[in-house]
């Protein structure tokens, strides 16, 4: 459930309902049967209103953790789709140069993996990759040394395939989201990411790029 300003005023109004009803209620009292059982009265209605508040305190951190899971869905969301339409756009820039009618397969490949690095040079926000339709690495978007490995028998610490995943874009004309632990920075323990794939077949490359859930997390808790 969505917390709302609606929802908290609601919560106040009758936490001081409640109150004002257990006043009332121990001033009638006392009226009645004067002030021998008011202090006995008093503690009871003291145990009831912190029960009572306790309840909706509890449940006013449930709904702000449930606004927060609710929030940080809707920027990965919006992440994600700005990443595919990125690399969608980048794809067709790609598909459009000359390079496509050189003959040699490796060498159109080599030209497209260069155009893909030149255009998310000035990118310092995503890290952009390239894999062949085999697993090898073509282009990292943060550790050179690696380039050239294959990863297709790759696992991450949770058993994710997630190269042979990627390698799924081959078959689908739209591409695909992958999600698995992948390092932030070189050496560094490896973090949940998702990344969009999508194949170019005129290259043999698929391209793709990602986002860390740990950056959305902050960014949600930073607002």
């Amino acid at each position: 459930m969505k917390v709302t300003r609606k929802t908290l005023l609601w919560n106040n109004i009758l936490t001081i309902c409640i109150l004002v009803f257990g006043i009332t209620t121990i001033m009638i009292y006392s009226s009645i049967i004067g002030n021998k059982n008011v202090e006995s009265t008093s503690e009871k209605f003291k145990e009831f209103y912190l029960e009572e508040n306790k309840k909706l305190v509890k449940q006013e951190v449930l709904n702000q953790l449930e606004a927060i899971r609710y929030e940080k869905t809707l920027v990965i969301d919006r992440e994600l789709e700005i990443v595919k339409h990125e690399i969608l756009h980048l794809g067709h820039i790609i598909r459009d140069l000359d390079i496509k009618y050189i003959e040699d397969d490796l060498e159109r490949q080599k030209q497209a993996v260069m155009a893909f690095e030149r255009a998310t040079d000035f990118d310092d926000e995503h890290l952009y990759f390239t894999l062949d339709s085999s697993g090898n690495l073509l282009k990292s978007g943060m550790d050179d040394s690696i380039v050239g490995i294959n990863f297709f028998d790759s696992v991450d610490e949770n058993g994710i395939y997630y190269v042979r995943k990627m390698l799924e874009a081959v078959e689908s004309t739209e591409g695909l989201f992958v999600t698995y632990s992948w390092p932030k920075e070189i050496n560094g323990h490896p973090e949940i990411k998702t990344s969009y794939c999508y194949y170019l077949a005129e290259f043999d490359i698929v391209i793709g790029a990602g986002v860390y859930h740990s950056d959305i997390d902050k960014s949600v808790m930073d607002n």
